[in-house]
């Protein structure tokens, strides 16, 4: 479930970023379309003042209707040859001369406007074709960056499974060995309850057996010593009953045969009890066997713990770069 949560964190973060890196984006074609429109209604503004400036403020008939009054002045002048009339006609051919002059002062101002016009019209098709080149280059690099970004984004999400997929299998390595080492750490429990128990038992009725064999053994003695006493006092006081003395002879001789059988006794129960002390010994070998094998098995979970952690470590680092890179990604489509 943690994978699960990790991997829907990390699809909505990713999510997130494109929704922002497409916000940018659409946000800098609307401004580019706005410049566009701008540029465009200057255009318009100037192809208007452009077509205004070719219509000239003066009809045209007016520079062809002075031209021929001063054609008709000059010709009325060399007809009437009055001193009257030249000054009237110089007057009136002056006037035409004054009002031709200004018209074409005021045509000239005109087309050097109309030329002005042209300049900047043309330096407007200059700025608005930069401002198209860099609005194309625009989307060539926020399409390159989003392809980026989407392939760095895949990298990390593949690199996000890899490492949750041997999270997974450290686990579930962990956890079987966990299981394994409280099996063994009860099977050690068990076999040192019953080893115990069982040598305890054991010793302590061999021990018993000794005793009791011991002290038979001390009787037959005692008796032994007695009879032999009795034998002894039989013999100094010159005794001549011979039954009496073949009977202490035969209880002797059957003392001396317990006391035999007591020894034998003795030496079965030794041999016994240094078997039962080689078994515990072999069940003490066993039980320090399967400590060694608890410390391995602990030791391969330290180890398994351990690579967890940098396991976890490294995908909280590749957590952070994924998230770096598309903070990296939005400052360079802001840019």
């Amino acid at each position: 479930m943690q994978s699960g949560s990790r991997q829907g964190e990390i699809g909505r973060a990713a999510q997130a970023a494109r929704q922002v890196a497409l916000d940018n984006t659409q946000k800098k074609m609307k401004e580019l379309m706005t410049r566009e429109h701008d540029v465009a209604t200057a255009v318009e503004a100037l192809m208007t003042t452009l077509h205004m400036t070719r219509t000239p403020a003066v009809e045209p008939s007016t520079m062809v209707d002075t031209l021929q009054l001063i054609q008709n002045t000059v010709a009325e002048w060399h007809t009437q040859k009055l001193v009257g009339a030249d000054n009237a006609a110089m007057d009136k051919l002056q006037r035409l001369v004054d009002a031709s002059q200004v018209e074409l002062t005021a045509q000239q101002a005109v087309l050097d406007q109309k030329a002005d016009v042209e300049a900047d019209l043309a330096q407007l098709k200059k700025q608005l074709e930069l401002e198209l080149a860099r609005q194309q280059q625009v989307e060539v690099d926020a399409a390159a960056a989003i392809e980026v970004h989407i392939a760095t984004e895949r990298q990390l999400q593949d690199k996000v499974f890899e490492l949750e997929a041997m999270v997974a299998a450290i686990t579930s390595q962990k956890t079987s060995m966990e299981s394994n080492l409280t099996a063994l750490q009860a099977t050690y429990m068990n076999a040192t309850r019953d080893a115990r128990g069982t040598s305890d038992s054991v010793i302590a009725s061999l021990k018993q057996k000794l005793e009791d064999a011991q002290a038979k053994h001390d009787d037959a003695t005692q008796q032994a010593a007695a009879l032999e006493a009795k034998l002894r006092g039989l013999q100094d006081s010159n005794k001549t009953l011979t039954d009496e003395y073949n009977s202490v002879c035969h209880a002797l001789d059957q003392c001396n045969v317990a006391l035999n059988a007591t020894e034998e006794d003795v030496k079965t129960l030794q041999l016994e009890l240094t078997q039962a002390q080689y078994q515990v010994q072999e069940r003490e070998a066993k039980l320090q066997t399967a400590l060694a094998k608890i410390d391995c098995v602990t030791e391969d979970k330290d180890r398994a713990e351990s690579t967890l952690l940098q396991l976890q470590t490294e995908l909280a680092t590749v957590q952070h770069a994924q998230v770096d890179a598309a903070k990296t990604d939005q400052s360079q489509l802001d840019q």
